[in-house]
C-alpha cells in the first residue's frame, strides 16, 4: 500500500521557525512533524511513502534518507516546479501511486495532528465500496472552515459548504484521505483543490464518503494551534503511552523529556511542556506551555510559557520570555524565537517576534513592539534605491554615461550598501518578497551581493514567481533586423523601452512565450529555418540552437516555440518536407532546451490527423500565426493548394480560396499532435476570403476571417472564440467588424479593444469593436509585422 504526503506548502504561518527549514521539519514533540505521520502509516502496513515537495526539497530527502531502512519503508519524492494546489500533486505523482495492483492510497496533509485511526479508516473503505473516503472532524466554530454535509447512518457525503453562515454542521475536512486510483484520472496537472474542485464532483456522483474521527484532532500550521496540539498530543500521550512522560517532583502535568536534555535543581517544569534532545535547562527555570527544540540552552531563574523555542537558542539568566507574537500573525498570543536567537540576562519578552540570528539586549514590553530590527534596515532601503537608480540600472547594456562621475558615486555607493547588507544576514523570505517586487535590471544588479542571493534569483521557483507577477507589455518590431519596442497597454501605446538585437545577420521572430523570443534567419536562401534562436531582450540573454538535420527543401517551414511547465522545458518545433514536391512526406523535430538536441520522426501525421487521404497536400503557410492555448502550440494550416492565380505568391494578397483550412495542435505535455476545425459555416469553398489567421483572444483560440475581394469598398472581420476548448460546436462568434481595409487581429487589449496590424498602409490601429471605432496608434506595422503581449521575465537565466 502507498501513501502521498503533501509537504509543498513554505509554512509561511509558522516563521521564524521556517525560514530555514521546511515546516515538515519542525519538531513537534521531540520529532519532525512528518515523522510521526511516517510511523503511522509503516504502522498499518504502508511499504511506500512519496513526499510532494516544493520547498526545499534537498533538505527534506537528505534528513529522510536515513528512514528508509530505521522504518523500513520507501520515502521517494514527487518535487512540483511550481505550486500545485492539493490536487495537482496527485495528477504529478500518478506513475509512483498507481500500479497493478489497483489497491487505494493514501492522501494526508503533512500538518495534521492526531491519532491517525488509519486501519479503521481502510475497513470503512472496504464496507462502503465509494471512490473515496475522508477523515472529518468536529469543531466548534465551523463558519471558518468549509463544513462537509453528510448522510450520519452512512458517511455519504452529500454536498460542501464553504464557510457557512447559517449552521449546517460542525465537520470540517481533517486533510487525510482514502482514494481508489481512479480519482487520479479525475485530476489534470494544473494548480487545483481537491476540496474545491474534485471532491464536490465526486460528491455529487455519490461516490464520496466521510468517517468522523475519533480522538483529538489539529493543525499545527500556526503557533497558536501548535501550541493546543501539543496539550491534545501530549494529554492522548498520557492514556496510551503514560510511560514516555516524565515524572518527578519538579514536573507538573503532562511533560515530554529527551533522555539526551539536561535538567537542573529547582526548576517547576510543566504543564503541557516539550524538552528536545541536548536541551540545557540549569536550575531554577520555569517552563509552562512550551515547546523547546534540540540544543536550546535555557540560564537559571529564566521563565517561559505559552512559547516555542526555536534550536539552538539561547535565553539568558532571569530572563522572561512569554505570550511574544510569531511572524505575520500578530493576533496570537504566544511566542516563538528562530534558530539560534540569544535573549540576554533580565530580559522580559512579551509580543515580539524574534528571527533567527538575533540578540534581544533589552525587554520588549507590549504586545504589539515586534522584534525585527532588519527588516526595516537603513542599509538595505538604501540598497533597493540605488539598485532601482538609472545609473545602476544602465550598467551592462552597452550605454555610454554622459556623467561618469555620477556613475561612479553611485556604483561605489552600492557595492559599499552590497556589504553592508551580507552583514545584516536578512532573512531569505524578506529578500524574496523585496526581489519580486524589484524590476529586471535592479535583480540583475542584486546578483552581485552575495552568493546566497545569486543562487536565490536563478532558483526556478523565483523564476516562475517573478513572471506570475510581471505586468503585460506589448511587443512590436520596427524592422527585420530586429529592433523591438515594448509598448505600455494604456490609451496611447507609450513606449516602455526599445531593444536591439546585436547580431551580423538579419533575424526576424517566429514566436515569443513567457519572456523569451524564437528568432530564426530571415533569407530562405540560407535556409533561415536551421538558424535559430532563443533570446530573452529583458536579462539580454542568447541560446543559439543546434540546426536540426537539413533536407532538400525549399518549402517553407513551420516553428514554433512553446513551454512545458510540467518539465520546465522549451520546445521548438519544426516541420518540413523530405523534398519539394507534394509525394515527399513531411518530417516533425522539435527541440527541447532540457535536453540541448533535436528529436525527429518522420511519421508523425499518421495517428494525429483526420483526413488521411490529402496528408501529403498540406500547405505549410503562416509560420509567424502561432497561438498558444491550454499548453499547446497552434498553427492555422491549409490542406489543398488550391488558390486563385491571382494570389501570386503572396499568402497576403486577394482571392485566397482555401477549400480546407484547420489548425494543427501539438501538445507540448507529451509531443503528440491534434486537429481542430474551424467553425462549420467557414466549410463553404464558395466564400471570398482576404486572409484568415487564428490568436488568443480572452484565454481562448480565436479564429479571425476576413471576407471580401479587391472590388469590394468594405471588408467584414469576424472574430471567433472556442469556447470549450477542442470541441468544434462551442465556435461562437466573438465579434463582427465591418472596416475599409484589411488588416490582422493581434492583440486582444486590456480595455476590450483590439490591436490590428497591416491596416491601409501598414499601420497599427486599435479597434473598438462595438461601436465600431478605429483609432490609428501612430505606429507602424505591417500586416506579416509582429505584435504581441510580452512580459519582462528571468527565464533562460538558469539556463
Amino acid at each position: 500500500m502507498k501513501a502521498l504526503i503533501l509537504v509543498g506548502g513554505f509554512g509561511t504561518r509558522l516563521r521564524p521557525l521556517t525560514l530555514k527549514h521546511p515546516k515538515p521539519l519542525v519538531e513537534f514533540a521531540n520529532k519532525p512533524m512528518i515523522l510521526h505521520q511516517i510511523e503511522a502509516l509503516k504502522a498499518i502496513g504502508v511499504t511506500e511513502v512519496v513526499l510532494a515537495i516544493n520547498y526545499k526539497p534537498e533538505e527534506m530527502m537528505n534528513f529522510l534518507k536515513d528512514f528508509d531502512t530505521k522504518l523500513d519503508i520507501k520515502i521517494t519524492c514527487s518535487q512540483e516546479t511550481e505550486p500545485l494546489g492539493t490536487a495537482g500533486p496527485l495528477a504529478l505523482a500518478r506513475d509512483k501511486l498507481i500500479d497493478d495492483s489497483g489497491e487505494p492510497f493514501f492522501v494526508l496533509n503533512s500538518d495534521v495532528i492526531c491519532e491517525y485511526p488509519l486501519k479503521l479508516m481502510i475497513e470503512f473503505h472496504k464496507a462502503h465500496g465509494g471512490e473515496a473516503s475522508i477523515m472529518v472532524t468536529k469543531v466548534d466554530e465551523p463558519s471558518k472552515y468549509g463544513v462537509v454535509v453528510m448522510e450520519e447512518s452512512t458517511g455519504k457525503v452529500e454536498r460542501f459548504v464553504e464557510k457557512p453562515k447559517a449552521f449546517v454542521g460542525n465537520k470540517i475536512n481533517a486533510g487525510i484521505y482514502l482514494l481508489n486510483p481512479s480519482v487520479v484520472d479525475r485530476i489534470e496537472l494544473r494548480p487545483t483543490s481537491i476540496e474545491k474542485e474534485v471532491f464536490p464532483k465526486i460528491a455529487a456522483e455519490k461516490k464520496l464518503y466521510a468517517m468522523a474521527l475519533p480522538g483529538f484532532w489539529m493543525d499545527i500550521g500556526q503557533p497558536r494551534d501548535y501550541i493546543t496540539g501539543l496539550r491534545l498530543y501530549l494529554d492522548s500521550l498520557r492514556k496510551k503511552s503514560p510511560s514516555k512522560l516524565a515524572t518527578g517532583p519538579h514536573i507538573v502535568g503532562n511533560v515530554l523529556v529527551d533522555e539526551t536534555a539536561e535538567i537542573g535543581e529547582g526548576c517547576l517544569i510543566g504543564p503541557d511542556v516539550a524538552i528536545g534532545p541536548g536541551c540545557v535547562v540549569e536550575s531554577g527555570v520555569r517552563l509552562s506551555r512550551c515547546s523547546v527544540m534540540s540544543g536550546v540552552t535555557i540560564k537559571e531563574h529564566a521563565c517561559i510559557s505559552s512559547s516555542i523555542i526555536g534550536w539552538s537558542s539561547t535565553v539568558g539568566q532571569g530572563a522572561c520570555v512569554e505570550k511574544t507574537v510569531l511572524g505575520e500573525a500578530v493576533h496570537v498570543k504566544k511566542t516563538s524565537l528562530g534558530e539560534v536567537v540569544y535573549v540576554c540576562d533580565d530580559v522580559y519578552s512579551n509580543g515580539g517576534v524574534v528571527l533567527p540570528g538575533r540578540e534581544i539586549e533589552s525587554s520588549n514590553l507590549k504586545p504589539e513592539s515586534n522584534v525585527r530590527d532588519s527588516l526595516c534596515d537603513q542599509n538595505l532601503e538604501q540598497l533597493l534605491r540605488l539598485a532601482q537608480s538609472p545609473w545602476i540600472m544602465r550598467l551592462g547594456d552597452g550605454s555610454d554615461y554622459k556623467n561618469p562621475k555620477l556613475y561612479l558615486s553611485e556604483t561605489k555607493a552600492f557595492k559599499k550598501g552590497a556589504e553592508e547588507v551580507k552583514r545584516d544576514r536578512i532573512p531569505e523570505h524578506v529578500v524574496t518578497k523585496i526581489l519580486l517586487k524589484s524590476p529586471i535590471k535592479s535583480i540583475l544588479r542584486f546578483r552581485c551581493v552575495s552568493q546566497s542571493w545569486n543562487s536565490l534569483i536563478t532558483l526556478p521557483y523565483f523564476i516562475k514567481e517573478h513572471l506570475a507577477k510581471a505586468k503585460p507589455l506589448i511587443l512590436r518590431t520596427e524592422n527585420p533586423v530586429v529592433s523591438l519596442s515594448l509598448l505600455i497597454d494604456n490609451d496611447r501605446l507609450d513606449r516602455s523601452s526599445q531593444i536591439k538585437f546585436h547580431r551580423p545577420y538579419a533575424f526576424e521572430i517566429v514566436a515569443s512565450c513567457n519572456g523569451v523570443v524564437c528568432l530564426r534567419g530571415r533569407y530562405p536562401e540560407f535556409d533561415g529555418s536551421r538558424r535559430l534562436i532563443l533570446w530573452n531582450p529583458s536579462i539580454k540573454k542568447t541560446l543559439r540552437l543546434p540546426p536540426p538535420r537539413s533536407f532538400a527543401s525549399t518549402v517553407p517551414t513551420l516553428l514554433g516555440l512553446g513551454y512545458d511547465p510540467r518539465s520546465d522545458d522549451y520546445k521548438v518545433p519544426r516541420i518540413v518536407r523530405l523534398g519539394n514536391s507534394a509525394e515527399h512526406p513531411f518530417v516533425f523535430q522539435f527541440f527541447s532546451l532540457n535536453s540541448g538536441s533535436w528529436n525527429e520522426n518522420v511519421d508523425f501525421f499518421s495517428s494525429s490527423l483526420d483526413n488521411k487521404d490529402a496528408l501529403r497536400s498540406i500547405t505549410l503557410y503562416g509560420y509567424d500565426n502561432q497561438a498558444i492555448v491550454n499548453g499547446v502550440i497552434h498553427w492555422l494550416l491549409n490542406r489543398r493548394d488550391e488558390i486563385d492565380t491571382e494570389m501570386s505568391s503572396n499568402r497576403w494578397s486577394p482571392l485566397m480560396l482555401y477549400n480546407d483550412v484547420f489548425v494543427l495542435a501539438f501538445h507540448l505535455s507529451n509531443d503528440s499532435f491534434g486537429e481542430i476545425r474551424p467553425p462549420e459555416c467557414f466549410d463553404d469553398t464558395t466564400k471570398v476570403v482576404t486572409c484568415r489567421t487564428i490568436s488568443v483572444f480572452k484565454d481562448l483560440l480565436s479564429f479571425n476571417v476576413f471576407e471580401g475581394g479587391p472590388y469590394s469598398r468594405r471588408y467584414n472581420c469576424e472574430i471567433w472564440v472556442m469556447e470549450q476548448y477542442g470541441v468544434r460546436e462551442s465556435w461562437t462568434r466573438l465579434y463582427q467588424i465591418e472596416m475599409l481595409h484589411v488588416a490582422r487581429p493581434v492583440v486582444l487589449r486590456s480595455n476590450g479593444e483590439i490591436l490590428m496590424a497591416g491596416y491601409g498602409s501598414d499601420r497599427l490601429v486599435s479597434c473598438q469593436p462595438l461601436a465600431p471605432r478605429i483609432r490609428d496608434m501612430g505606429l507602424e506595422l505591417s500586416i506579416d509585422g509582429y505584435a504581441a503581449y510580452f512580459v519582462e521575465s528571468l527565464a533562460l537565466l538558469d539556463k
